[in-house]
């Protein structure tokens, strides 16, 4: 069974996407037991000065982001940098998916741009 939304928005509204707040649960259900494609967000916020602390590193010119992804590739995957850096990573991701889903201009610009490209 699938969770449909009630009502349909035209395609020129912008969409807001909200963080979900802890606690709550969607209306389709909420998390099944044993999903994995939930963003921990208790995660995220816990050890979100890390991060940070290494963007801004590395846009200051302090670390290398190849020297970055070495050491996130040869660390530990328990790290719990890792894991935060990985939780980010997802949710950046699930919000360019939504923006290509709800957006058809910009599903055409991708989609043309794929099929104008040279064999």
């Amino acid at each position: 069974m699938r969770c449909r939304s009630s009502s349909r928005r035209p395609a020129s509204v912008t969409m807001r996407i909200p963080l979900p707040q802890r606690g709550t649960r969607s209306r389709c259900g909420g998390r099944r037991p044993g999903a994995r494609n939930v963003i921990d967000w208790e995660l995220v916020e816990k050890m979100w000065p890390d991060p940070m602390r290494v963007a801004i590193s590395i846009r200051e010119g302090r670390l290398n982001s190849v020297t970055l992804l070495r050491w996130l590739g040869s660390h530990s995957r328990k790290s719990e940098i890792y894991k935060a850096f990985r939780e980010v990573g997802r949710s950046v991701r699930t919000v360019a998916l939504l923006r290509f889903l709800a957006d058809p201009a910009l599903r055409r610009r991708i989609t043309a741009g794929g099929a104008s490209a040279p064999d």
